[in-house]
């Protein structure tokens, strides 16, 4: 990766921390995408042999920090997902953007049950709805967030 790309990859790590932790009202984080995962999604999914795993156990943790939440809940998520990305990422690159966004909405529901299960079995309070609508909201933002990001990586590639 060049110094270009690294700088984009932070820049879109520090805005999809920034988007997971924007307070909102309480119907509209019922909705509230998936920003983080999918930041992370698209850059093991660009760069998956610099990256890997480090970045996705990272990030949950960083993002569990933030959100003042039970530690290592959003790493064990995030990291639930980045194995299929890493294993797959060349198939997943070569498909249609309708077909990956297909198979994201999937991952994104994996990241999504995984929190969900986690905090039930640590006594959280369990709400389903908190479960399908923001992978819902994830999967019609996806292909405008695949198609930023890797239009900012091809220029940073140049």
């Amino acid at each position: 990766m060049t110094i270009q790309q690294w700088i984009i990859l932070l820049f879109s790590l520090v805005i999809g921390f920034g988007l997971a932790i924007l307070p909102l009202p309480d119907w509209a984080n019922w909705f509230r995408p998936e920003w983080l995962a999918m930041v992370v999604i698209f850059w093991l999914l660009a760069d998956s042999y610099h990256l890997g795993f480090a970045l996705a156990w990272g990030t949950g943790l960083v993002l569990d920090v933030l959100q003042g939440g039970f530690l290592g809940v959003n790493a064990l998520a995030m990291t639930l997902v980045a194995y299929p990305t890493i294993k797959f990422h060349r198939q997943l690159r070569s498909f249609p953007l309708w077909l990956q966004t297909s198979i994201i909405v999937g991952l994104l529901l994996i990241y999504r049950l995984a929190i969900v299960i986690a905090h039930g079995m640590l006594g959280d309070y369990v709400n389903y709805q908190h479960v399908i609508l923001p992978v819902v909201t994830s999967g019609l933002l996806w292909p405008w967030l695949y198609l930023l990001l890797t239009d900012l990586n091809q220029h940073a590639r140049a």
